[in-house]
């Protein structure tokens, strides 16, 4: 009787639990390209003497599918930082993010993108100094790119710039 509830048991722990695997996606983590450039366009002034500038460590997160082999994907996420944001005055603007990815040696476009980014002066992210033009905010983007396998095998560089 024992072994019957024993096998019971097992039986029913085997199917429950092959029962929940069905839907999840298989991921694979790659290597990321080492090679990521800010451009020198890196920086914007605005009329009230604000800057926004981009900075020089960008999140990426590589991985592949296991349902889609040809493909791979690549997250990237820009920091950005607005400076001298007036404190006492609503500030709101935009700017484009451009993103570029050539082969290795830069002979290849693969993959080029704007987009534009609205922002303001507004919020829990800031830091004030209680002087008028000492605000800082920070602020990120993210892109998911899809690129094909053999680009990404042959070496990619990565470009950002903002204008």
């Amino acid at each position: 009787m024992l072994k019957i509830i024993i096998l019971f048991l097992l039986t029913s722990q085997f199917i429950l639990g092959c029962s929940f695997i069905g839907n999840k996606e298989v991921l694979v983590q790659l290597d990321c390209p080492k090679y990521f450039v800010i451009s020198n366009e890196n920086s914007i002034l605005f009329k009230n003497n604000s800057i926004i500038s981009i900075s020089n460590n960008p999140s990426l997160s590589c991985y592949q599918k296991i349902s889609e082999p040809d493909n791979v994907y690549i997250e990237i996420t820009n920091n950005y930082l607005l400076l001298n944001a007036p404190d006492s005055d609503y500030f709101e603007s935009n700017f484009n993010s451009l993103l570029f990815i050539t082969n290795r040696s830069e002979s290849l476009k693969i993959h080029s993108e704007s987009n534009k980014i609205s922002f303001n002066n507004l919020s829990e992210n800031k830091s004030n100094f209680n002087k008028l033009y000492t605000n800082k905010l920070n602020f990120q983007f993210s892109n998911l790119v899809v690129l094909k396998f053999s680009d990404y095998q042959r070496g990619l560089r990565i470009f950002a710039a903002i204008n």
